[in-house]
C-alpha cells in the first residue's frame, strides 16, 4: 500500500469526543486509521512522505519487544535518547513497581493515571518531531489512547479566537519546565511552516496568557479522539503537530515509546520543521 493511498481522517468525523465517557464507541486504531501495514514491510520513503502529510502513521508490528522495536525505529529515524529511556533509547512506559507511585514532574506516565493530551518535550526548542507508540500489552480496563491534531486545533482558533492565538505566539507566553524555559505555543518556522506544542503543565505569565490557555485546552478537548490499541499496534506520531495522551486504567499496561527526528540526510517532508497549517488541516477530512 502507498502512502498516498492512506488518509488519517479516515472516519474521524464520526469518532466520539474524548471528553464523552461511553466506552463502547471507542474505536479499534484500524476503525480510526487505514494500516499502511506491517511494520518491517513499509519502505521509509513512504514513512517520511505520509508522516509529513498527515503527522500519524498506524502501523502493524509482528515482534513487540524492546530490541526489534528500537532496530526498526533506527532504520527511518534518528533515535533521541530520553532521560527515562532503557538500553538503546527506549522507554518502557508502564505502572511502577515501587510501593507508592512518582509523583515527580514528568513522572506519571508510570502510574495508572490519565494522561491529559500533551507533545513530548515541550520546553525544550526543539521538540522530538517524531514519537512512535508500540502497544505491547493493552490494559483490561480502561487505557485508550487519546489524541487530537494540532492542525484542526489551530485552524478553529484562528477562526473563532483570533486573539488567543495571537498570545499563544509570543514567546513570553508561558515558561515550560523546571528551568522556566520559555517558548511559544505555536511557533512561526520558515517556509510558511508551524510548531505547536502543548501541555497541561506550562505556566502562563499574564491575564492574557491564562485565558488564551484556557480556550486552548477547550479546543484541544474538543478535536480528541479516543482509539483502542491493540497489542501489536504501532502509532508513529509527528510530534510538533499531533498530541497524545491515555485513559486511567486498571492492571497492567504496557507501550514502549521512542522518540526522534529525521534523518540530516533525507530531505525534510515537513517534519523536523514544522507542519503546513492551513493545507493539513484541510486535507485531514476533519473540518
Amino acid at each position: 500500500m502507498s502512502a498516498a493511498s492512506t488518509s488519517p481522517g479516515v472516519g474521524l468525523g464520526t469518532t466520539r469526543s474524548a471528553g464523552e465517557h461511553r466506552p463502547s464507541s471507542i474505536r479499534p486504531l484500524d476503525g480510526l486509521l487505514e494500516f499502511l501495514g506491517s511494520a518491517d514491510e513499509v519502505k521509509t520513503r513512504d514513512l517520511h512522505a505520509q508522516l509529513g502529510d498527515g503527522g500519524l502513521i498506524a502501523l502493524r508490528f509482528t515482534d513487540p519487544n524492546l530490541d526489534s522495536f528500537r532496530s526498526w525505529f533506527a532504520q527511518h529515524w534518528d533515535v533521541i535518547v530520553h532521560r527515562h529511556g532503557a538500553a538503546g533509547g527506549v522507554t518502557v512506559v508502564a505502572p511502577s513497581r515501587q510501593s507508592a507511585p512518582p509523583r515527580a514532574r514528568g513522572m506519571k506516565g508510570f502510574t495508572r493515571e490519565g494522561l491529559l493530551l500533551h507533545s513530548d518535550g515541550p520546553e525544550s526548542k526543539e521538540p522530538p518531531s517524531v514519537v512512535a507508540l508500540l502497544m505491547v500489552q493493552p490494559a483490561p480496563v480502561g487505557g485508550a489512547s487519546v489524541l487530537a491534531d494540532g492542525a484542526m486545533v489551530l485552524d478553529r482558533l484562528e477562526c473563532d479566537a483570533p486573539d488567543a492565538l495571537d498570545t499563544l505566539k509570543q514567546p513570553g507566553c508561558v515558561e515550560w519546565g523546571t528551568s522556566g524555559q520559555r517558548h511559544p505555543v505555536v511557533e512561526a518556522r520558515p517556509g510558511g511552516l508551524r510548531l505547536f506544542r502543548f501541555y497541561d503543565e506550562a505556566r502562563p505569565l499574564n491575564a492574557e496568557a491564562v485565558a488564551a490557555l484556557d480556550t486552548l485546552a477547550k479546543y484541544v478537548a474538543a478535536a480528541s479522539i479516543e482509539v483502542d490499541m491493540r497489542e501489536g499496534d504501532l502509532l508513529v506520531i509527528q510530534n510538533r503537530r499531533w498530541l497524545h495522551g491515555r485513559r486511567r486504567f486498571e492492571g497492567a499496561r504496557v507501550v514502549l515509546r521512542l522518540q526522534g527526528a529525521m534523518p540530516s540526510s533525507t530531505p525534510d517532508v515537513g517534519v523536523n520543521d514544522g507542519f503546513r497549517w492551513a493545507d493539513l488541516a484541510e486535507s485531514s477530512g476533519m473540518l
